[in-house]
């Protein structure tokens, strides 16, 4: 067993919670439940409940660029890599924390952490650090000597096991002293220690871009030239809060956010190998395997493979989407803001002028989903996916019926030609930055000039655009969506008597 005695840095206490322990936290009905905005504090009967972006378990600058399934528009900051380094990291996910909830009971304070994944007993840490007096003076500093001074294994006596099939580490410590605390957390690899995730970053949207997965801030301060230094991410705790059992909820005003959606679509064990999983009974490869690198589309399609394919690789339940509330009144408008081949849900709503144009100007909020991964194609999982984000946006939001729009760059150009033509009822208008048509232009008058890539050809719906205005932009040398690909938009247009000025 290592130490767990105090931290010498003034009143400050950590406990490192690797099993799960007690009973499930009290009084979190109705609150800190359901979707919602990353790194917030709901304070519900006395449970404080901490919610963070999914899928920034990156840590560190360096070591080395992730095997995520993008490209040179997706990559993450932080370089720390899972020892299952064939994998893609978007699969394991096993260091990516959800969610902590903290509660005192019984003369203890109790701590759960909910992980993105779950596969093996012993493979997480968790840890908590607390400043017993709130002082920057007696307490707080570099989390690496924080985490040497208390890092509990497994079979700890404050510790009894993990729960992998809620994907839970818990555990509880003496009540620690004082009425105001200022809580610290870390998540990551119990093999070399080392830290994927730190919890109460709350300004990751507005730092430096590009920040395609809201880590940058915490790979800057992981990596040798931040010291490991995580200070400046912590909340503070009025203990008589928890003692009282109040209730307090996040409410974030206008700003740019990221968003986490529930998803009743996730994955399924694989009949002939209980050990991988697979995206659906038919799929062309494992998400959880040696097999493939990621999930493939429906087999059959064209795009099942290639450069520019569909895959899909963000699997779980929890799904993230990039969301920029506009200061203006409600009810708001609404634009759909999809992104290109290879990026994220951050790449089109961090472009220069869209939250101001597209936000501000318009009184729209901006809501751009991750369709499922950087090679979606906002088709089947990925095409659920844009209509779930959409949906809790206008559940969660006040937003005018009349006034959603759809809109998208490249592949997210794709996705626009798609539910504007599949969902005509549901958008007043559209606009498109050099959208692919898909299936490399078959049936098109420029059949086998285009690129692969998309898993139908829209081409073949735009007679259901004769009530929604859009707008389109090409590039004569776009050397992907090429200037043939507007063309033969324009004939189709021309050829089913669409008005349309060229």
């Amino acid at each position: 067993m290592t130490n767990k005695t105090a931290l010498a840095a003034g009143s400050l206490i950590a406990a490192s919670l690797l099993a799960a322990a007690a009973a499930a936290a009290p009084g979190t009905a109705g609150c800190g439940t359901g979707s919602w905005i990353a790194s917030t504090v709901d304070l519900c009967a006395g449970v404080l409940v901490y919610r963070d972006y999914v899928l920034d378990h990156y840590g560190a600058i360096g070591g080395g660029s992730q095997r995520w399934n993008g490209g040179a528009l997706s990559e993450p900051l932080g370089g720390a890599r899972y020892p299952e380094s064939s994998d893609p990291i978007s699969l394991i996910k096993y260091a990516d924390l959800v969610a902590l909830r903290m509660w005192i009971a019984g003369g203890r304070l109790h701590v759960s952490f909910e992980m993105n994944a779950l596969f093996t007993a012993g493979q997480t840490f968790a840890a908590l650090a607390i400043d017993t007096d709130d002082d920057p003076a007696t307490g707080g500093g570099v989390w690496g000597s924080l985490l040497a001074a208390a890092v509990f294994e497994q079979g700890d006596p404050d510790t009894t096991a993990i729960d992998t099939g809620a994907n839970t580490i818990s555990g509880s410590i003496p009540l620690p002293p004082g009425a105001h605390w200022r809580i610290q957390a870390v998540t990551g690899i119990t093999l070399g220690h080392n830290v994927f995730n730190v919890a109460f970053r709350s300004g990751e949207p507005e730092s430096a871009k590009p920040n395609w997965w809201f880590e940058r801030l915490q790979a800057q301060a992981l990596s040798a030239a931040g010291g490991g230094d995580i200070s400046a991410f912590g909340y503070a705790v009025d203990v008589a809060k928890l003692t009282g059992g109040v209730t307090e909820r996040a409410a974030p005003g206008p700003g740019y956010y990221e968003r986490v959606y529930l998803s009743d679509y996730t994955v399924a064990q694989d009949p002939q190998d209980p050990t991988k999983q697979v995206y659906d009974s038919g799929a062309e490869g494992y998400i959880n395997g040696a097999s493939s690198s990621a999930t493939y589309g429906v087999p059959g399609r064209r795009s099942a493979a290639g450069l520019l394919g569909q895959w899909v690789s963000a699997v779980g339940r929890y799904q993230p989407y990039a969301l920029y509330l506009p200061a203006g009144p409600a009810p708001h408008g609404l634009q759909l803001h999809l992104h290109g081949l290879t990026q994220t849900h951050a790449a089109q709503v961090e472009q220069p002028g869209a939250q101001q144009r597209f936000g501000e100007d318009l009184n729209r909020i901006l809501v751009s989903p991750l369709g499922r991964g950087p090679y979606g194609w906002y088709s089947d999982s990925s095409e659920r996916d844009v209509l779930d984000a959409l949906a809790d946006a206008q559940a969660n939001y006040a937003v005018d019926p009349e006034r959603v729009f759809m809109s998208g760059y490249s592949m997210g150009g794709y996705g626009t030609y798609y539910f504007s033509a599949l969902y005509p009822q549901r958008f007043a208008g559209f606009v498109d930055w050099v959208g692919y048509p898909g299936d490399g232009c078959e049936r098109t008058p420029i059949a086998n000039t285009c690129p692969n890539g998309g898993p139908s050809n829209v081409y073949e719906f735009f007679e259901n655009l004769e009530h929604v205005p859009g707008a389109m932009l090409y590039s004569g040398e776009d050397e992907l969506v090429n200037y043939q690909q507007g063309e033969s938009v324009r004939e189709r247009f021309s050829e089913l008597a669409l008005p349309h000025v060229f």
